[in-house]
């Protein structure tokens, strides 16, 4: 018995100074790296029909978390999503303007591109685990998000502003070794379909370059961003955002008897989304934001989306 107890002690022992090592590595030791993803010889066309495809691109998707504070500057700011900062620690988020000492100075178009698909930042890194990647976007849209990105627009100036580090908390930092990987680049990519096939473009838009899915569905930890329609409650609502000053329940987007989807006018959702008036409600609350520059035809591609879910 007491030989036994004696192994018993010492294979207790080794588990634990093989944990207490795993811990030291996983706290101390350096981010993982992915310099096997392939960064792709491309140069993008900065046309004037691209900045203006990449303005509302950006706009709809990257201007809510990179702007600055009381500013419409890409220059970055605190990021408002306290349970995110309890997480993963403390962070900014980055500058993404002209300037030379930005986050994104030095990208090429092919780092950039890398960074967009995959989550693989300049240093072969993962970007902090709350920015999306964009795996299901046509090729044209993330060129047009590269081309506005390096325009001329005041949106991306160049600012000085800047932030300190983030100092990933043990947590982020496992979850980064264990869970979080880079998406995958596909063989092919799909093209946007014609507005004419609405409920099509409507999909489109919500799965694959404005990404409603992650916060609408029931958990943004659990979406499934290369099949969003398989993410656990898809479109169901659920998720509480915790924002740094209020919690909110973020809605679901399929049309019920008992909520506003299924209460609104395809009139009324347009104004909703495009302009944030809401029938009898305030104002959006953050992270919501209107999507004005989403043209009225877009936005009802989307109603006739979300309308077909209800019938299925």
């Amino acid at each position: 018995m007491r030989k036994f107890l004696s192994l018993l002690g010492k294979g207790v022992l080794a588990l634990l100074a093989i944990a207490i090592i795993a811990a030291a590595f996983i706290q101390f030791g350096p981010a993982p790296t992915y310099e096997e993803v392939p960064i792709p010889d491309l140069e993008v066309e900065v046309s004037p029909e691209a900045i203006e495809r990449g303005l509302t691109l950006v706009t709809n998707n990257c201007q809510n978390c990179h702007r600055g504070d009381e500013s419409t500057s890409l220059a970055g700011r605190y990021f408002d999503d306290r349970q995110a900062q309890k997480d993963l620690g403390e962070f900014y988020t980055a500058n993404i303007t002209q300037h030379p000492n930005s986050a994104m100075a030095g990208y090429t178009d092919g780092e950039l591109y890398r960074l967009l698909r995959t989550g693989i930042k300049r240093n072969n890194e993962m970007a902090i685990m709350v920015m999306p990647t964009w795996a299901l976007a046509s090729e044209q849209d993330i060129h047009d998000i590269i081309a506005f990105l390096r325009s001329n627009h005041p949106m991306v100036a160049p600012d000085p502003t800047e932030h300190p580090s983030h100092n990933p908390s043990f947590l982020a930092k496992m979850l980064g070794r264990v869970l979080v990987k880079p998406a995958p680049y596909a063989e092919t990519y799909p093209e946007r379909p014609p507005l004419s096939d609405s409920i099509a473009y409507g999909k489109y838009q919500i799965d694959n370059v404005n990404l409603c899915f992650f916060c609408h569905s029931a958990n943004i930890q659990t979406v499934n961003q290369l099949v969003p329609d398989q993410s656990p409650g898809y479109l169901g609502g659920g998720f509480v955002y915790k924002h740094l000053d209020y919690d909110i329940e973020v809605p679901g987007l399929i049309p019920t008897a008992d909520n506003n989807m299924g209460k609104w006018t395809i009139e009324e959702f347009v104004d909703a989304l495009k302009y944030g008036q809401r029938p009898d409600l305030p104002a959006y609350k953050q992270p919501m934001h209107p999507y004005n520059l989403l043209d009225t035809a877009e936005v009802r591609a989307i109603h006739h989306y979300l309308s077909s879910l209800a019938s299925n």
